[in-house]
């Protein structure tokens, strides 16, 4: 089956079915996830579809989460102070607002 590039829509209704589950990670883990590149591997390791995912949309998305983590507060900016899960929704839906995003600077 071809790999589709994922959207931050496809992957942030992904992160809500993690969440609905009953999935967390602390926002540490999953800010250090994104600083190394590994978000997908972990987020597949709880249990995300793979199939949504391609080499190139991961990393694409991975430089835009890199770029808001950089410029945000998770706790100021999103008031996310625990979930990591939460966290990557939340840049999800920056991400997905242009205006304001850092992800399209």
């Amino acid at each position: 089956m071809e790999q589709r590039t994922p959207s931050y829509e496809s992957l942030a209704l992904e992160i809500i079915r993690l969440i609905d589950r009953g999935h967390s990670a602390s926002i540490a883990e999953v800010r250090r996830r994104i600083d190394t590149g590994s978000l997908f591997d972990f987020l597949t390791g709880l249990g995300a579809d793979p199939r949504l995912y391609g080499t190139a949309g991961q990393a694409a998305i991975v430089d835009g989460f890199k770029l808001i983590a950089s410029t945000t507060d998770p706790e100021s900016d999103f008031d996310v102070t625990r979930n990591g899960l939460a966290l990557c929704l939340a840049y999800c839906v920056q991400a997905m607002a242009p205006d304001r995003s850092p992800a399209y600077s």
